[in-house]
C-alpha cells in the first residue's frame, strides 16, 4: 500500500459541491464552493509532490462549478426578460387574445 496515492479530500468535496446545483440544492453557493475547493485542491496536490492525487477531480469541480454558475446566470436573465422586459415593451402574450 506504500506506493499508492491518496486522493485529495478537497477535490472530492469540491466535485460534490459543484454537482449540488444540478440536483436542485444550493444553486449559487454549491457552484462557488466547488470552484473554491477545486482551486485549493489543485494547489495542495501540486504542493504534495506526488503524495496526493485527484487533480482530475479538482479540475472537474472547477469546470462543473463554472458551468453551474453560467446556467444560473442564463436562467436569471431569462426570468428577468420574460417577467419585466417583454411586458414593458408590450411583447408578452402576443397572439393569445384569439384563444379567448
Amino acid at each position: 500500500m506504500e506506493g499508492q496515492q491518496k486522493t485529495n479530500t478537497l477535490a472530492i468535496v469540491g466535485l460534490v459541491l459543484s454537482l449540488l446545483p444540478f440536483i436542485g440544492i444550493g444553486a449559487v453557493w454549491g457552484s462557488i464552493g466547488g470552484i473554491i475547493c477545486g482551486v485549493m485542491a489543485r494547489k495542495q496536490i501540486a504542493e504534495s509532490a506526488g503524495a496526493e492525487g485527484g487533480d482530475g477531480l479538482a479540475q472537474a469541480a472547477i469546470y462543473v462549478g463554472i458551468g453551474g454558475l453560467v446556467i444560473f446566470v442564463l436562467v436569471i436573465c431569462c426570468v428577468v426578460t420574460f417577467t419585466f422586459i417583454l411586458p414593458m415593451l408590450g411583447l408578452a402574450g402576443a397572439g393569445l387574445e384569439s384563444v379567448y
